[in-house]
C-alpha cells in the first residue's frame, strides 16, 4: 500500500516534472536550463513537505503540553 509519506515525495517529483515541462513548453530552455529547474521546484517541494510535517509535529506537541 501506498503510505502518504510516498505520495508526498510523489507529488514533490510531479512538481519539479511539471515546472520541467512548463519550462521547455512556455519559455523555451535549453536542457541544461530545463534541468536544473525540475531541481530546484523538487526541492523546494521537498522543503515545503518537511516544512508542513514540523509545523504539524509542533501543534500536536502544543496539544500535548498545554491542554
Amino acid at each position: 500500500m501506498i503510505t502518504t509519506k510516498t505520495l508526498d515525495y510523489v507529488s514533490a517529483s510531479a512538481v519539479g516534472i511539471l515546472a520541467g515541462a512548463a519550462g521547455y513548453g512556455l519559455l523555451d530552455l535549453e536542457a541544461i536550463n530545463i534541468a536544473i529547474l525540475i531541481v530546484v521546484s523538487s526541492v523546494l517541494g521537498l522543503f515545503i513537505i518537511h516544512v508542513c510535517r514540523l509545523w504539524s509535529i509542533d501543534r500536536q506537541l502544543t496539544r500535548s503540553l498545554f491542554h
